[in-house]
C-alpha cells in the first residue's frame, strides 16, 4: 500500500490520532496536492451514420490544447478532523469530518460541500465498529487497496469506481466494519445514498429541481417519501471484504443502488433507470522488500432499465423501445509500483468497455514518477493518455415530456455516464474524452501531507 493510500485509510478505516489526554484524542490532519498541467483533448468524430434521422445524444465535445494549475492530480485533497474517546471496556466513540479544498482556486470539492469527503460518527465495541454519516462505500476500499497510485486524478483504477459515483461516498450510511487477524469485513445501508428526483450532469448551483442533479449531488440525499417509487429512491447497499498479509493482499466488493428515477442527458432526452450492480475485485503482491509490487483490479457493473417512466408531477408513461438502455459495463486495470532510492516509478494499463449496448471501450496508459523530498513532501510527474473507441452507433427511442423520439448513442463508459451524470467527474480532472477521440495530460506537481 502506498504511503497517499495508507494516509486515506487512516482516516476512513482508522480513528488512531495522537492523544491530547490519556482518555481523548483530536487530530487535524491532510494532504494537499497542486500540479501544472498540459491537456490536449481531440474532438472525435460526430459518429452519425449517413442518412441518420436523428444526431447523437452524447455529440463530441470541445478540443484544443490548455495550460492549468490543477489540484488533487495524484491524490485528492483533503483537510481533516478526527477525534476519539476511550470509553473502556473494548469501547470507544468518535468522529471524523474531512473536506476537499481546491488548493487551485481555494473553492470546495465534492459539489460545493465543506465535509464532502466524510461526515461521521462512529461506536466501537468488542465485536466491530457502526459508523453513521457520509462515509466511503464499501467497494471503494476493493480499489483503494489494490491501486499502485492514489486515486488521484490520473489513476486509471478509477475506471471501474466512477461507473457510478456512489461507489465512492455515500450520504446517510450506517455500516458496521470487524477484523480478526489479517482479515477484514464490511456490510453497509443507505436509505438514499445520493440520488435525487432526476438524474442529470447539473451539479451545483446549476442543479434544480426540473434539470435534476448528477449523482451524489448536495442535494441529492434526502430520504425518498413513499410516494416516491414505493420510497426506493437512492437505498443503495455495499460489502466489503478483504485479506492482508506480509506480501500480499486480496480484496472484493460489492454495491447495489435503487434508482426509480428518470436520467435526463445533455441532449434533452430522458430514460428511466431501474437500478444499478457492480461487484470489483483487486490484488496486491509485493516483489521485494523494498516495497516493488504488482496490482490488478477487474470490476462489472449493469445499469437496468424501467418499463415506465415516472415524471415528477405527471402519470407514470410507457417508455416504447427503450429496452435498449440496459448497459454492461467491464474494466480491467494493471499496475506495477518500483521504488529505486527517493524515486518511485508507477505505470498503469487498462481498459473499460461496454460489453452490450454501443460496445463501446475507453483504453488507457498512465506513467508516473515520484520523488520523496522528504517524509511529508513529494514531486511528481504524471503522463497519462486515453482514447474512446466508439463502437456502433445505437439507435434508441428517448422520450421528452412531450413524447418519444428516436435518438443516436455512441461512444464508451466514460463519455457516455459523465454526459448523464452518473459519473461525477469526467476523466483527467474534468478534461474527458470525446467520443471516438483522445485525450492526454502531463502534470508536474507537489504535494505535502500533515
Amino acid at each position: 500500500m502506498t504511503p497517499g493510500i495508507r494516509a486515506g485509510f487512516a482516516a476512513a478505516l482508522s480513528t488512531c490520532a495522537l492523544a491530547a489526554s490519556a482518555q481523548t484524542t483530536l487530530t487535524l490532519y491532510g494532504n494537499l496536492d497542486t500540479a501544472v498541467d498540459t491537456t490536449h483533448k481531440q474532438t472525435g468524430s460526430a459518429g452519425t451514420p449517413t442518412g441518420a434521422s436523428a444526431a447523437l445524444i452524447f455529440p463530441p465535445g470541445s478540443a484544443g490544447t490548455r495550460t492549468r494549475v490543477t489540484q488533487s492530480l495524484s491524490r485528492t485533497n483533503t483537510l481533516g478532523f478526527k477525534g476519539r474517546e476511550d470509553l473502556g471496556g473494548g469501547y470507544a466513540a468518535g468522529f471524523v469530518l474531512e473536506s476537499q479544498p481546491g488548493s487551485d482556486d481555494g473553492t470546495l470539492s465534492q459539489d460545493g460541500r465543506f465535509f464532502g469527503k466524510q461526515a461521521m460518527v462512529y461506536l466501537t465495541t468488542p465485536v466491530g465498529e457502526v459508523r453513521l454519516g457520509r462515509q466511503y462505500a464499501p467497494i471503494f476500499f476493493t480499489f483503494a487497496a489494490g491501486t499502485p497510485d492514489g486515486l488521484g486524478g490520473t489513476d486509471l483504477f478509477t475506471a471501474g469506481l466512477v461507473t457510478n459515483t456512489l461507489q465512492i461516498r455515500q450520504d446517510n450510511q450506517i455500516s458496521y466494519w470487524a477484523r480478526s487477524g489479517g482479515f477484514a469485513a464490511a456490510v453497509a445501508y443507505s436509505p438514499n445514498a445520493g440520488v435525487s428526483r432526476i438524474v442529470s450532469p447539473a451539479r451545483g448551483s446549476t442543479a434544480t429541481a426540473a434539470s435534476g442533479s448528477m449523482l451524489g449531488a448536495a442535494n441529492a440525499g434526502v430520504e425518498a417519501s413513499g410516494a416516491e417509487s414505493g420510497g426506493k429512491r437512492g437505498r443503495s447497499g455495499g460489502l466489503f471484504l478483504a485479506y492482508t498479509s506480509p506480501t500480499f493482499n486480496v480484496n472484493a466488493g460489492a454495491h447495489y443502488n435503487e434508482f426509480d428515477v428518470p436520467v435526463l442527458s445533455q441532449g434533452g432526452s430522458i430514460f428511466e433507470l431501474d437500478r444499478y450492480w457492480g461487484v470489483a475485485f483487486s490484488a496486491k503482491y509485493l516483489l521485494s522488500v523494498d516495497g516493488a509490487s504488482l496490482h490488478a483490479m477487474f470490476h462489472t457493473g449493469r445499469y437496468v432499465d424501467g418499463d415506465t417512466l415516472n415524471l415528477p408531477g405527471q402519470p407514470p408513461l410507457a417508455l416504447p423501445g427503450a429496452g435498449g438502455f440496459d448497459p454492461k459495463i467491464q474494466t480491467v486495470v494493471v499496475g506495477a509500483r518500483l521504488p529505486v532510492g527517493k524515486l518511485v516509478w508507477i505505470v498503469e494499463a487498462g481498459e473499460s468497455r461496454f460489453t452490450n449496448f454501443t460496445r463501446g471501450k475507453n483504453v488507457g496508459l498512465m506513467l508516473g514518477v515520484d520523488y520523496a523530498l522528504s517524509k511529508r513532501t513529494v514531486l511528481y510527474s504524471r503522463l497519462a493518455v486515453a482514447e474512446d473507441r466508439q463502437g456502433r452507433v445505437l439507435p434508441i427511442v428517448g422520450v421528452t415530456p412531450t413524447g418519444a423520439r428516436p435518438i443516436n448513442v455512441s461512444g464508451g463508459p466514460d463519455a457516455i455516464l459523465a454526459a448523464l451524470g452518473l459519473r461525477e467527474t469526467p476523466a483527467f480532472n474534468g478534461i474527458g474524452i470525446s467520443p471516438d477521440g483522445r485525450s492526454s495530460i502531463l502534470g508536474i506537481g507537489i504535494r505535502h501531507s500533515f
